[in-house]
């Protein structure tokens, strides 16, 4: 069995934490004639002469762990991320990097072609607006192995816009893809790691 992790760097220009809590924290009395003090924190806003005011802090959701096995039947089965906005402006989401930390020849190679041997795979990055290609090919421009593709394009492009989430409009992302079926059951399994950077920052006004 075949299994591959991807760790995502979040270069965030917005807050970003791996837990939210949507609630204050509650104090309770528990005997008749206690004292205990309290404080409640209080946020006030003024508008300006055209009803608009300051913006708030955004605080955005992110798993920071994603990982697919390659099956022996060659199918790819992905677990799910989901990146929320808890805040009330609208944040984008974008891909900046994928790096095979490995290189491009060594562990498993991520491919756009139709993988050859059982250490290879075609992997999707889906659950966005586009559909990104992911490869292990040598990137001149950063200097590293990995390379993305939008919907399978022939160019590879950085800084992709992946979805703009709100409040209660999550995004949802996993990977799709196929590998090479086994036929010997003497094939050895086969373990690496990858990285997906993020970047999020608050949706350009137009």
């Amino acid at each position: 069995m075949k299994k591959k992790f991807l760790s995502l760097m979040m270069a965030a220009a917005v807050v970003a934490t791996t837990s939210v809590s949507a609630f204050a924290a509650e104090h309770q009395l528990t005997a008749v004639g206690e004292e205990k003090q309290v404080d409640i924190g209080i946020e006030g806003k003024v508008e300006d002469g055209s009803g608009n005011v300051l913006p708030s802090t955004v605080t955005v959701t992110v798993p920071t762990a994603l990982n697919f096995t390659v099956k022996k039947d060659g199918t790819v089965v992905s677990s799910e991320i989901e990146i929320t906005n808890s805040g009330n402006e609208p944040v984008s989401v974008i891909a900046t990097d994928f790096i095979d930390t490995t290189g491009e020849n060594d562990g498993i190679k991520v491919k756009k072609e139709e993988p050859a041997e059982r250490k290879e795979v075609n992997l999707r990055l889906v659950g966005g607006d586009q559909v990104i290609t992911l490869t292990s090919e040598a990137n001149s421009v950063t200097g590293l192995s990995g390379k993305m593709y939008v919907n399978n394009s022939d160019t590879a492009t950085d800084s992709i816009v992946l979805k703009d989430i709100t409040a209660g409009n999550p995004l949802k992302l996993k990977l799709e893809g196929k590998g090479k079926k086994s036929d010997n059951t003497g094939d050895a399994a086969v373990n690496d790691t990858f990285k997906l950077k993020l970047k999020f920052k608050k949706k350009d006004k137009n």
